[in-house]
């Protein structure tokens, strides 16, 4: 994806609603000298990006994202499912220019 972007060394890319990062770090990792700048307007998923991009581990973090949700898990042992964090290890992987920022696109 990032190696075909067409962003020469140097440039800058943004990456609007950011969440928790992931998508940002990949492109960062996929255009070594380019500046990737993620954007997310969530103060809680900005806190989990951050954690999640000093993990050195895989799946450090187990979370249970359906507690709250019945309309989509009508079983309880599909809202109790624990899913694990980060899928990758990026403390323990080559540095990126990444930049986490709080805001909204449209204040830019």
């Amino acid at each position: 994806l990032a190696s075909g972007a067409g962003v020469p060394p140097g440039g800058e890319v943004l990456v609007l609603g950011c969440g928790q990062a992931r998508l940002a770090w990949t492109i960062a990792s996929g255009l070594p000298g380019a500046r990737v700048t993620g954007l997310e307007a969530s103060e809680a998923q900005l806190s989990a990006a951050n954690f999640f991009l000093q993990c050195a581990e895989e799946e450090r973090l187990a979370f249970h994202p359906f507690l709250d949700e019945p309309r989509s898990n009508l079983h309880a042992a599909a809202r109790t499912a624990a899913l694990a964090a980060p899928d990758i290890a990026p403390a323990a992987l080559p540095r990126v220019s990444l930049e986490l920022r709080r805001g909204d696109f449209l204040q830019l």
